[in-house]
């Protein structure tokens, strides 16, 4: 089924995380993951490859949506495409600054104005961001405690797993816009 076909990805993810976790947190030799021998940051090498993969999606369907679809909206209660790529800039910007441990540099946000170009810019920006923040990132650090909101505190992990089920989430919204559109989402 088309709908869980990602899903496996994060099963296969949080069994890598779960097996190198006491690896990268220095508890067991390099030999008791032998696949892993010679990848320095093996979990985080993941996160920034699956950044990677999410990045051409999320971007590509930006693109190939029409200017004049980025204010639809499927019901008067939906977001607009527009509302869309405008949350995925702002958690971009949000989640790599805590997962990285660099400050916002988009602290009031882009605006959902509906101008494709602007907010594609801004979309392509916070992915340059996070690359920014991925590359400084550890797998030793995986287990820090940081703020993942002004009220909650969480494992550095945890906000790169929200991150990736952010990126899946808004992908699969987009692609649903576009087939309401008529339209085939790019793959």
């Amino acid at each position: 089924m088309n709908s869980t076909k990602g899903y496996g990805r994060y099963v296969w993810l949080l069994w890598i995380v779960v097996t190198l976790e006491p690896h990268a947190l220095g508890q067991k030799s390099p030999d008791a993951v032998p696949w892993a021998k010679g990848i320095k940051d093996p979990v985080t090498s993941i996160f920034r490859f699956e950044m990677g993969i999410y990045r051409r999606r999320v971007v590509s369907a930006a693109e190939a949506m029409p200017s004049e679809k980025y204010t639809f909206r499927p019901s008067f209660q939906k977001t607009t495409f527009a509302e869309i790529v405008t949350a995925v800039a702002e958690n971009n910007f949000e989640s790599c600054a805590v997962a990285g441990g660099l400050d916002n540099p988009q602290s009031k946000g882009p605006t959902s104005s509906g101008d494709k170009a602007k907010l594609v810019a801004v979309l392509k920006s916070s992915f340059e961001f996070c690359e920014k923040a991925f590359s400084k990132l550890h797998d030793n650090q995986l287990g820090e405690v940081v703020f993942f909101t002004r009220e909650m505190m969480a494992e550095r992990a945890g906000t790169l797993f929200a991150l990736m089920e952010d990126w899946a989430d808004n992908y699969r919204l987009a692609a649903v816009y576009f087939q309401l559109n008529g339209l085939e989402p790019p793959n």
